[in-house]
């Protein structure tokens, strides 16, 4: 069994969206001074986001 499996699955779906070329521009931007992937950096902004109202929510 590979050492990398570590069973814990996690569902992911795929998905297409049409973002503006000056929007892109910024976000490859920004992934050049972090050192990383543009799909990486969306994955972890969406994620801050949905946190940031979901506390909202809270309070």
């Amino acid at each position: 069994m590979s050492e990398h499996f570590t069973g814990h699955f996690q569902a992911k779906q795929q998905i297409n969206i049409t973002i503006p070329l000056e929007l892109l521009h910024s976000i490859d931007a920004e992934c050049q001074l972090l050192h990383i992937e543009r799909q990486d950096w969306i994955k972890v902004v969406c994620a801050e986001k949905i946190r940031e109202v979901q506390v909202s929510k809270i309070l």
